[in-house]
Formats: C-alpha cells, sequence, structure tokens
C-alpha cells in the first residue's frame, strides 16, 4: 500500500490557487495484502460456518433437553408404580391382621378395641391404595402423551403402562 501527499505551491498570476494539495493512495503486489480481498468474500462462508455450529449446538440442547424430560417421567411413572404395589402389599397385611384378630375375638384372646383398630388400618390402607393408583393413572396419562401427542384413540387412552421391573 502506499500514500502520497504531495504540497504544490506556485506564485503565477494566472494561477487561481497558491497551494494545492494531492494525496494519492494505491495497492500495490506486496506479500503483505496479496489474499486480502478473499477475506471478504469468505465471510460468507465463516458466517454460514458459525451459523451452522450455533444450530447445531440448538440442535443438541433440544435433544438432550427432551431426553432429561422423558427420562424423568418414566422414573416418576416407575416409582408411582412401585408406591402401588407397595400399598397393595400394606393393604393385604391389614386385612390378614384384622381376619385374624376377628377370629381371636371370636376365641375372647383379644380386645374389641383391637379388631376396630384393625379396621381403621384397613380403611386408611384402602385410601392410600386409590390415591396411590391415582397417582399411577395420572403418570401413565402422562407417558402417553410425551410419547403419542394424540390420545384420541380409546384403546390407547385404556391400556395401561407398566414399567419393566428390575
Amino acid at each position: 500500500m502506499a500514500f502520497d501527499n504531495s504540497r504544490i505551491t506556485t506564485s503565477s498570476p494566472f494561477s487561481v490557487t497558491a497551494l494545492s494539495l494531492a494525496p494519492v493512495s494505491g495497492y500495490g503486489n506486496s506479500a503483505l495484502v496479496a489474499g486480502s480481498r478473499d477475506l471478504g468474500d469468505k465471510r460468507f462462508i465463516y458466517q454460514a460456518r458459525n451459523n451452522r455450529r450455533i444450530t447445531d449446538s440448538s440442535f443438541r440442547q433440544q435433544i438432550l433437553y427432551t431426553v432429561n424430560q422423558v427420562e424423568t417421567i418414566y422414573w416418576g411413572l416407575v416409582q408411582a408404580y412401585e408406591d402401588v404395589q407397595a400399598k397393595q402389599r400394606a393393604l393385604e397385611q391389614s386385612t390378614k391382621l384384622e381376619g385374624d384378630d376377628r377370629k381371636q375375638l371370636e376365641i375372647g384372646t383379644v380386645a374389641p378395641l383391637q379388631v376396630v383398630q384393625d379396621q381403621s388400618s384397613v380403611a386408611g390402607d384402602k385410601q392410600a391404595l386409590i390415591s396411590s393408583q391415582s397417582a399411577l393413572n395420572y403418570q401413565q396419562q402422562i407417558i402417553k402423551q410425551a410419547i403419542a401427542r394424540n390420545l384420541n384413540d380409546p384403546a390407547l387412552s385404556a391400556a395401561p403402562v407398566i414399567p419393566p421391573t428390575a
């Protein structure tokens, strides 16, 4: 690159200006400047590469978010399913205990208050089981919606989702 700033003065009476500045600049063929025009042409290529990287990163982030969300839904379903099974076992145990205490009441080895307490325990276990079944049904609907996105099919809506046991 070259730059020249010349100053020309004259004392001629026929000249309109006595002082004239003439800056001149230009590009040469030096190794420093070689290929600089390619940077302007490659700007769009660099911009497209950056845009693709941003898009790839956004896509990757969306996939990770979706996988995390489905995994959270799945483990919520597993927890609800295990809770229902635990509540069923508790109800079976309290029902068996109430039956045993009724037999002992007939024999006369247990007080009637114990049978009343057992009945209360059975009723509490039934209520807990119904609550757990309701939570399981809700989790099943959530996972169906995440998988199908359309629950208009009555067969799909009625089908239970049972997670595999370990």
